[in-house]
Protein backbone atom coordinates (compact mmCIF):
# COMPACT_ATOMS: atom_id res chain seq x y z
CA UNK A 1 0.00 0.00 0.00
CA UNK A 2 1.43 3.70 -1.01
CA UNK A 3 1.71 5.69 2.30
CA UNK A 4 0.97 9.59 1.93
CA UNK A 5 2.59 11.88 4.64
CA UNK A 6 0.79 15.31 5.83
CA UNK A 7 0.53 17.15 9.01
CA UNK A 8 -3.75 17.20 9.29
CA UNK A 9 -5.90 15.07 9.93
CA UNK A 10 -6.31 11.89 12.16
CA UNK A 11 -2.62 9.98 12.92
CA UNK A 12 -3.71 7.47 9.89
CA UNK A 13 -6.46 6.95 7.69
CA UNK A 14 -6.94 4.51 4.43
CA UNK A 15 -7.96 6.74 1.65
CA UNK A 16 -10.49 4.54 -0.82
CA UNK A 17 -11.14 7.78 -2.81
CA UNK A 18 -10.58 11.03 -4.94
CA UNK A 19 -11.63 13.26 -2.65
CA UNK A 20 -9.68 12.05 0.51
CA UNK A 21 -6.93 12.01 -1.80
CA UNK A 22 -7.27 15.37 -2.84
CA UNK A 23 -8.89 17.52 0.23
CA UNK A 24 -8.03 18.41 3.73
CA UNK A 25 -9.79 16.38 6.11
CA UNK A 26 -13.79 16.97 6.11
CA UNK A 27 -17.19 15.67 7.28
CA UNK A 28 -17.16 15.97 3.01
CA UNK A 29 -14.89 12.84 3.49
CA UNK A 30 -18.32 10.73 3.66
CA UNK A 31 -19.29 11.79 0.22
CA UNK A 32 -17.58 9.85 -2.21
CA UNK A 33 -15.73 11.99 -4.72
CA UNK A 34 -15.34 10.70 -8.63
CA UNK A 35 -14.51 6.69 -8.24
CA UNK A 36 -14.07 4.76 -5.28
CA UNK A 37 -9.77 3.49 -5.96
CA UNK A 38 -9.43 0.02 -6.37
CA UNK A 39 -8.15 -1.83 -3.44
CA UNK A 40 -4.91 -2.57 -4.63
CA UNK A 41 -4.75 1.14 -5.15
CA UNK A 42 -5.67 2.31 -1.56
CA UNK A 43 -3.43 4.84 0.06
CA UNK A 44 -2.08 5.01 3.78
CA UNK A 45 -2.28 8.60 5.05
CA UNK A 46 -0.85 9.27 7.65
CA UNK A 47 -0.53 12.50 10.03
CA UNK A 48 3.24 13.34 10.15
CA UNK A 49 2.37 15.25 13.47
CA UNK A 50 1.94 12.43 15.69
CA UNK A 51 5.21 10.75 16.89
CA UNK A 52 3.94 7.83 18.88
CA UNK A 53 2.20 6.73 15.99
CA UNK A 54 0.82 3.02 16.96
CA UNK A 55 0.95 0.54 13.77
CA UNK A 56 -2.21 -1.57 14.59
CA UNK A 57 -4.42 -2.18 17.30
CA UNK A 58 -5.90 -5.40 15.27
CA UNK A 59 -4.82 -8.63 17.49
CA UNK A 60 -6.78 -11.90 17.16
CA UNK A 61 -7.58 -11.39 20.56
CA UNK A 62 -7.95 -9.04 23.69
CA UNK A 63 -7.73 -8.24 27.34
CA UNK A 64 -10.72 -5.88 28.18
CA UNK A 65 -11.28 -4.06 31.06
CA UNK A 66 -14.93 -2.96 31.65
CA UNK A 67 -15.30 0.67 33.94
CA UNK A 68 -19.10 0.67 35.51
CA UNK A 69 -21.50 -2.60 36.12
CA UNK A 70 -24.53 -0.10 35.58
CA UNK A 71 -27.25 -1.12 33.68
CA UNK A 72 -25.98 -0.59 30.21
CA UNK A 73 -22.26 -2.00 31.72
CA UNK A 74 -24.21 -5.26 32.96
CA UNK A 75 -25.84 -5.76 29.40
CA UNK A 76 -22.78 -5.38 27.51
CA UNK A 77 -20.67 -7.98 30.01
CA UNK A 78 -23.11 -10.34 29.17
CA UNK A 79 -22.91 -10.12 26.09
CA UNK A 80 -19.00 -9.91 25.20
CA UNK A 81 -19.34 -13.54 27.96
CA UNK A 82 -21.82 -15.24 25.48
CA UNK A 83 -20.33 -13.89 22.25
CA UNK A 84 -16.75 -13.05 22.35
CA UNK A 85 -15.18 -16.26 22.03
CA UNK A 86 -12.09 -15.97 20.14
CA UNK A 87 -12.17 -12.05 20.03
CA UNK A 88 -12.12 -11.65 24.01
CA UNK A 89 -9.36 -13.55 25.96
CA UNK A 90 -10.46 -12.10 29.61
CA UNK A 91 -13.10 -9.60 30.40
CA UNK A 92 -11.48 -7.77 33.92
CA UNK A 93 -14.77 -5.54 35.61
CA UNK A 94 -14.18 -2.79 37.72
CA UNK A 95 -17.53 -1.16 39.85
CA UNK A 96 -16.86 1.37 42.86
CA UNK A 97 -19.76 -1.11 44.67
CA UNK A 98 -17.71 -4.07 45.45
CA UNK A 99 -20.52 -5.97 45.83
CA UNK A 100 -21.54 -5.47 42.33
CA UNK A 101 -18.80 -5.76 41.19
CA UNK A 102 -18.73 -9.80 43.75
CA UNK A 103 -22.37 -10.20 42.09
CA UNK A 104 -21.29 -10.26 38.27
CA UNK A 105 -17.80 -12.10 38.75
CA UNK A 106 -20.06 -15.10 40.86
CA UNK A 107 -22.83 -14.60 37.32
CA UNK A 108 -20.70 -14.62 34.60
CA UNK A 109 -18.28 -17.20 35.99
CA UNK A 110 -21.27 -19.50 36.89
CA UNK A 111 -22.61 -19.14 33.05
CA UNK A 112 -21.13 -22.26 31.79
CA UNK A 113 -22.87 -25.31 28.87
CA UNK A 114 -20.54 -27.89 27.22
CA UNK A 115 -21.78 -27.17 23.77
CA UNK A 116 -20.87 -23.51 23.64
CA UNK A 117 -17.55 -21.88 23.71
CA UNK A 118 -18.21 -19.33 26.46
CA UNK A 119 -15.33 -19.93 29.03
CA UNK A 120 -14.35 -16.16 28.91
CA UNK A 121 -12.99 -15.97 32.44
CA UNK A 122 -14.37 -12.73 34.43
CA UNK A 123 -12.13 -11.28 37.27
CA UNK A 124 -12.28 -8.36 39.50
CA UNK A 125 -9.97 -5.91 39.11
CA UNK A 126 -8.71 -2.77 41.32
CA UNK A 127 -9.07 0.81 39.80
CA UNK A 128 -5.06 0.81 40.08
CA UNK A 129 -5.27 -2.58 37.54
CA UNK A 130 -7.92 -1.40 34.95
CA UNK A 131 -5.24 -0.21 32.45
CA UNK A 132 -3.35 -3.50 32.05
CA UNK A 133 -5.55 -4.41 29.38
CA UNK A 134 -5.45 -4.38 25.66
CA UNK A 135 -9.25 -2.27 25.88
CA UNK A 136 -10.79 -0.01 28.22
CA UNK A 137 -14.28 0.14 27.87
CA UNK A 138 -16.06 3.04 29.64
CA UNK A 139 -20.02 2.67 30.81
CA UNK A 140 -19.79 4.25 33.96
CA UNK A 141 -22.20 7.23 34.51
CA UNK A 142 -22.67 9.91 36.97
CA UNK A 143 -26.53 9.83 37.02
CA UNK A 144 -29.81 8.42 34.35
CA UNK A 145 -32.11 10.73 34.23
CA UNK A 146 -35.45 8.88 35.96
CA UNK A 147 -38.58 8.07 34.23
CA UNK A 148 -40.61 10.91 33.56
CA UNK A 149 -37.74 13.12 34.00
CA UNK A 150 -37.18 13.04 30.23
CA UNK A 151 -35.32 16.07 28.69
CA UNK A 152 -35.28 17.22 24.95
CA UNK A 153 -32.29 14.81 24.59
CA UNK A 154 -31.69 12.53 27.64
CA UNK A 155 -28.69 11.38 26.54
CA UNK A 156 -27.32 14.78 26.73
CA UNK A 157 -27.92 15.95 30.23
CA UNK A 158 -25.28 13.48 31.15
CA UNK A 159 -22.65 15.75 29.47
CA UNK A 160 -21.53 17.59 32.24
CA UNK A 161 -20.90 14.76 34.71
CA UNK A 162 -19.94 12.30 32.56
CA UNK A 163 -17.45 14.71 31.29
CA UNK A 164 -15.90 14.81 35.22
CA UNK A 165 -15.96 11.00 35.61
CA UNK A 166 -14.38 10.21 32.09
CA UNK A 167 -11.14 13.04 32.73
CA UNK A 168 -10.35 11.36 35.73
CA UNK A 169 -9.91 7.99 33.60
CA UNK A 170 -8.04 9.72 31.12
CA UNK A 171 -5.48 10.51 33.58
CA UNK A 172 -4.84 7.12 34.83
CA UNK A 173 -4.56 6.01 31.48
CA UNK A 174 -1.47 8.43 30.92
CA UNK A 175 -0.31 7.90 34.50
CA UNK A 176 -0.07 3.85 33.11
CA UNK A 177 1.10 4.33 30.03
CA UNK A 178 -2.19 3.22 28.35
CA UNK A 179 -1.47 2.18 24.70
CA UNK A 180 -4.50 0.67 23.63
CA UNK A 181 -7.65 1.32 22.91
CA UNK A 182 -10.31 3.42 24.93
CA UNK A 183 -13.82 2.51 23.92
CA UNK A 184 -16.74 4.77 25.06
CA UNK A 185 -20.52 3.44 25.07
CA UNK A 186 -21.61 6.29 28.06
CA UNK A 187 -24.38 8.72 26.75
CA UNK A 188 -23.27 11.26 25.32
CA UNK A 189 -20.87 8.91 23.42
CA UNK A 190 -19.58 11.25 21.05
CA UNK A 191 -19.06 14.31 22.85
CA UNK A 192 -17.02 11.89 25.82
CA UNK A 193 -14.47 10.92 23.07
CA UNK A 194 -13.35 14.64 22.51
CA UNK A 195 -13.27 14.93 25.71
CA UNK A 196 -11.20 12.15 25.90
CA UNK A 197 -9.06 13.22 23.12
CA UNK A 198 -8.76 16.93 24.69
CA UNK A 199 -7.85 15.64 28.02
CA UNK A 200 -5.37 13.38 26.88
CA UNK A 201 -3.51 16.53 25.77
CA UNK A 202 -2.20 14.74 22.65
CA UNK A 203 -1.54 11.34 24.45
CA UNK A 204 -4.01 9.64 22.96
CA UNK A 205 -3.84 9.01 19.25
CA UNK A 206 -7.40 9.89 17.70
CA UNK A 207 -6.96 5.92 16.59
CA UNK A 208 -7.31 4.97 19.96
CA UNK A 209 -10.59 6.28 20.62
CA UNK A 210 -13.80 5.18 19.57
CA UNK A 211 -17.15 5.87 20.86
CA UNK A 212 -20.21 3.30 20.00
CA UNK A 213 -23.73 4.23 20.75
CA UNK A 214 -24.69 4.40 16.77
CA UNK A 215 -25.34 0.55 16.73
CA UNK A 216 -28.31 0.93 18.47
CA UNK A 217 -29.37 4.12 16.22
CA UNK A 218 -29.36 1.53 13.33
CA UNK A 219 -31.52 -1.43 14.72
CA UNK A 220 -33.86 0.99 15.74
CA UNK A 221 -34.00 2.75 12.39
CA UNK A 222 -33.97 -0.50 10.88
CA UNK A 223 -36.98 -1.66 13.14
CA UNK A 224 -38.87 1.52 12.17
CA UNK A 225 -37.84 0.83 8.35
CA UNK A 226 -39.57 -2.26 8.31
CA UNK A 227 -42.84 -1.13 9.79
CA UNK A 228 -43.12 1.80 7.24
CA UNK A 229 -42.66 -0.77 4.57
CA UNK A 230 -39.51 1.00 3.73
CA UNK A 231 -37.45 -2.14 1.43
CA UNK A 232 -33.50 -2.70 1.47
CA UNK A 233 -32.64 -0.51 4.13
CA UNK A 234 -30.30 -2.79 5.57
CA UNK A 235 -28.29 -2.96 2.09
CA UNK A 236 -29.21 1.00 1.05
CA UNK A 237 -29.96 2.82 3.96
CA UNK A 238 -27.25 4.57 5.96
CA UNK A 239 -27.00 6.56 9.20
CA UNK A 240 -24.84 9.53 9.93
CA UNK A 241 -23.95 11.88 12.89
CA UNK A 242 -24.38 11.42 16.90
CA UNK A 243 -26.09 8.92 19.74
CA UNK A 244 -28.46 11.71 19.86
CA UNK A 245 -30.89 14.49 18.58
CA UNK A 246 -28.46 15.48 15.95
CA UNK A 247 -28.59 11.52 14.10
CA UNK A 248 -29.41 11.79 10.73
CA UNK A 249 -31.05 8.60 9.25
CA UNK A 250 -31.19 8.09 4.85
CA UNK A 251 -33.69 5.66 3.82
CA UNK A 252 -31.68 4.93 0.90
CA UNK A 253 -28.39 6.65 -1.15
CA UNK A 254 -29.64 5.31 -4.17
CA UNK A 255 -32.97 5.96 -3.81
CA UNK A 256 -33.07 9.08 -1.60
CA UNK A 257 -36.49 10.31 0.11
CA UNK A 258 -36.12 13.41 1.97
CA UNK A 259 -38.76 13.13 3.86
CA UNK A 260 -39.51 9.95 4.23
CA UNK A 261 -35.77 10.01 5.40
CA UNK A 262 -36.58 13.10 8.12
CA UNK A 263 -39.64 11.04 9.32
CA UNK A 264 -37.60 7.90 9.98
CA UNK A 265 -35.09 10.03 11.71
CA UNK A 266 -37.43 11.49 14.06
CA UNK A 267 -39.12 7.80 14.51
CA UNK A 268 -35.16 6.75 15.83
CA UNK A 269 -34.27 9.52 17.58
CA UNK A 270 -37.04 9.17 19.95
CA UNK A 271 -37.85 5.57 20.34
CA UNK A 272 -35.66 5.98 23.69
CA UNK A 273 -38.71 8.11 24.87
CA UNK A 274 -41.05 5.66 23.70
CA UNK A 275 -40.05 3.02 25.86
CA UNK A 276 -39.64 5.48 28.91
CA UNK A 277 -43.48 6.07 28.66
CA UNK A 278 -43.72 2.36 28.93
CA UNK A 279 -42.21 2.75 32.57
CA UNK A 280 -38.92 1.64 31.58
CA UNK A 281 -35.51 2.93 30.91
CA UNK A 282 -33.71 1.50 27.49
CA UNK A 283 -30.76 0.21 28.08
CA UNK A 284 -31.36 -3.23 26.68
CA UNK A 285 -31.00 -3.28 23.20
CA UNK A 286 -27.85 -0.22 23.51
CA UNK A 287 -25.81 -2.46 25.23
CA UNK A 288 -25.98 -5.26 23.17
CA UNK A 289 -26.41 -3.41 19.92
CA UNK A 290 -24.38 -0.48 20.20
CA UNK A 291 -21.74 -2.32 22.88
CA UNK A 292 -21.64 -5.88 22.88
CA UNK A 293 -21.98 -6.81 19.14
CA UNK A 294 -20.70 -3.15 17.51
CA UNK A 295 -17.14 -3.05 20.06
CA UNK A 296 -16.91 -7.11 18.68
CA UNK A 297 -17.29 -6.13 15.41
CA UNK A 298 -14.79 -3.53 15.10
CA UNK A 299 -12.22 -5.40 17.24
CA UNK A 300 -12.50 -8.15 14.48
CA UNK A 301 -12.00 -5.75 11.49
CA UNK A 302 -15.80 -5.72 10.40
CA UNK A 303 -17.57 -2.91 9.23
CA UNK A 304 -19.74 -1.24 11.95
CA UNK A 305 -21.14 2.26 13.45
CA UNK A 306 -19.13 4.11 15.39
CA UNK A 307 -17.81 7.48 16.81
CA UNK A 308 -14.80 8.34 15.05
CA UNK A 309 -12.09 11.29 14.65
CA UNK A 310 -13.36 13.26 11.93
CA UNK A 311 -12.09 17.26 11.18
CA UNK A 312 -11.08 17.38 15.11
CA UNK A 313 -13.92 15.89 16.34
CA UNK A 314 -15.67 12.42 16.49
CA UNK A 315 -18.96 11.81 14.40
CA UNK A 316 -20.82 8.32 13.87
CA UNK A 317 -19.81 6.73 10.56
CA UNK A 318 -20.44 3.19 8.84
CA UNK A 319 -15.81 1.90 9.26
CA UNK A 320 -14.19 -0.61 10.06
CA UNK A 321 -10.14 -1.23 11.72
CA UNK A 322 -7.63 -2.41 8.89
CA UNK A 323 -3.90 -3.35 9.32
CA UNK A 324 -2.86 0.69 7.94
CA UNK A 325 -6.01 2.43 9.61
CA UNK A 326 -9.60 3.19 9.77
CA UNK A 327 -11.61 2.47 6.37
CA UNK A 328 -14.32 4.76 6.44
CA UNK A 329 -17.37 3.38 4.12
CA UNK A 330 -18.40 6.00 1.84
CA UNK A 331 -20.56 6.64 -0.77
CA UNK A 332 -22.55 9.14 -3.44
CA UNK A 333 -24.51 11.18 -0.83
CA UNK A 334 -27.49 13.83 -2.35
CA UNK A 335 -26.86 16.72 -1.76
CA UNK A 336 -30.19 16.74 0.49
CA UNK A 337 -28.81 14.50 2.54
CA UNK A 338 -25.34 15.88 2.60
CA UNK A 339 -27.15 19.52 3.96
CA UNK A 340 -28.51 17.18 6.68
CA UNK A 341 -25.09 15.91 7.68
CA UNK A 342 -23.25 18.98 7.70
CA UNK A 343 -26.01 20.65 9.50
CA UNK A 344 -25.86 17.75 12.02
CA UNK A 345 -22.51 17.92 12.61
CA UNK A 346 -22.00 21.88 13.05
CA UNK A 347 -24.98 21.57 15.72
CA UNK A 348 -22.29 18.70 17.53
CA UNK A 349 -19.48 21.02 17.61
CA UNK A 350 -21.34 24.37 18.37
CA UNK A 351 -23.09 22.36 21.40
CA UNK A 352 -19.63 20.85 22.52
CA UNK A 353 -17.95 24.11 22.74
CA UNK A 354 -21.02 25.90 24.37
CA UNK A 355 -21.22 22.88 27.06
CA UNK A 356 -18.11 21.84 27.49
CA UNK A 357 -16.13 21.68 31.12
CA UNK A 358 -12.82 23.08 31.94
Amino acid sequence: MVKIYGDTGRDVIVVNNQRMLDEEESIDYLNLSGEHLEESEYVQKININYKNKISSHLKKSYTISIIGLGDVGSNLLLGMKLLGFPTIETINIYDPNTERAERYEMEMNQIYQENFNINIPVNIISEDEIFESDIVIFTASKSVPAIGDEKVDVRKVQFKGNSQIISQYVKKAKSKGFKGLFLVVSDPVDLLCKVVYEESDGYFLPSQIAGFGQGVMYARALYFADKMGIRNFSEEGRIYGPHGSELIVANSLMNYDDQLSKKLTRLTVEANLDIRKLGFKPYIAPALSSGALSILAYLRGEYTYSSQYIDGYFYGVRSKMTEEGLLIDVGNIPDELMLRINESFDKMVDYYGENKTD
